[in-house]
């Protein structure tokens, strides 16, 4: 019987060593080696498709574009601003919210930074802000520009309101009747006017005219185009045959005056034939109303008769409104009637100073 012959000691300790070795490197591979690679290939598809969607705090979506820097999910505050310095300033902040599996820096390209809305670039948080030329608070923004073109100078009230009340009129010596007079300067000022223009002097006649103020009928007794602004701030021009006080009452009315005639057709482009002739339809001071949109109007006045300015005909009235881009504009009394006031100033330079008048047309708050 055969004995079995053993290993020597020195052979076994070089197996053992060899084991050992094949073990660590076995542990290397899957520890270390594939998780890399595996890492890697996520990092390389995270950056080629990464989007970050933002939503405004006006509701619009925003898209833009990210870089991976590292490996967790995260949720960042952004201003409009730090998004997108190029583009137009907003202090309104915006909350982004990152959905992937890495933590990412927004770079300075967004598709589009919303603007903020006309009105809130136009009011203020309650605060009143005024200058010369400049009026804003929380439900009206003003600006008064004055122009000087071929030999005729004019004023533009630029006129935004919240509410319609804050455009309101008055009569002199806060009495309805005819022959009851005060200059525009004191009917503003007693009003608390911001900025005011004369009316259409309905007190040369008692009985001749519409007259609808803040609401309240006095007179129907239509002579000509007929202005009417209603309750929910829009504005429309009725012809003499037309114009029905019962109707435009139950449809809301809450001002209206009779003077004109109206200066824009219905697509907004000027009027160039006036059924008017002689003196009135010539070169004169002007005083009209024009409306944008409900809640955007303007005054303007131009001044006449004098070596600085020669005034404008009712053609010449009309397409200057036309330019303003208005979608309806309306002439007021003129010649020495036409005053345009703002704070407690008068803003234009009247005729001989100007002339009392019947009644005004005022923005307050």
């Amino acid at each position: 019987m055969s004995k079995n012959k053993l290993l020597s000691v020195p052979l076994l300790i070089a197996i053992d060593i060899l084991l050992i070795g094949v073990g660590l490197c076995v542990f290397a591979l899957f520890h270390h080696v594939l998780p890399s690679i595996q890492q890697a290939n996520v990092s390389q598809t995270a950056s080629s498709s990464s989007t970050l969607h933002v939503i405004a705090s006006s509701g619009n979506e925003q898209s833009i574009s990210v870089e991976p820097t590292a490996a967790e999910a995260v949720t960042t505050t952004l201003t409009n601003e730090s998004v997108a310095p190029e583009a137009s300033a907003s202090a309104t902040q915006t909350t982004a919210t990152i959905e992937t599996s890495a933590t990412y820096t927004a770079t300075a390209t967004a598709t589009a930074t919303p603007a903020p809305t006309e009105q809130d670039s136009l009011f203020t948080d309650g605060e009143v802000i005024s200058t010369e030329t400049t009026y804003k608070s929380a439900n009206v923004s003003i600006t008064v520009t004055e122009y000087d073109i071929n030999g005729v100078v004019y004023y533009v009230q630029d006129i935004y309101i919240k509410n319609v009340e804050n455009l309101k009129t008055a009569f002199a010596q806060d009495s309805y009747g005819k022959g009851i007079r005060d200059t525009v300067l004191n009917m503003a000022t007693e009003n608390n006017a911001i900025a005011a223009i004369n009316g259409d002097y309905y007190g040369t006649s008692s009985s001749n005219g519409v007259v609808i103020r803040n609401g309240v009928l006095y007179r129907s007794n239509p002579t000509g185009d007929v202005l009417v602004m209603f309750y929910d701030g829009t504005m429309a021009v009725y012809s003499e045959s037309a114009f029905d006080a019962d109707e435009v009452m139950a449809q809301g009315a809450y001002q209206a005056w009779c003077f004109g005639p109206s200066l824009l057709n219905d697509d907004g482009t000027a009027v160039t034939s006036f059924s008017v002739r002689g003196h009135v339809a010539s070169d004169n001071p002007r005083t009209g109303i024009g409306y944008f949109e409900p809640g955007h109007y303007c005054f303007v006045t131009v001044d006449g008769r004098s070596d600085a300015s020669e005034g404008v005909s009712l053609k010449e009235f009309a397409a200057l409104f036309e330019s303003l881009g208005c979608k309806l504009a309306y002439n007021l009394d003129g010649g020495k009637t036409s005053v345009m006031t703002f704070g407690d100033e008068i803003v234009n330079v009247p005729v001989s100073g100007g002339r009392t008048s019947s009644d005004i047309i005022y923005i307050t708050e």
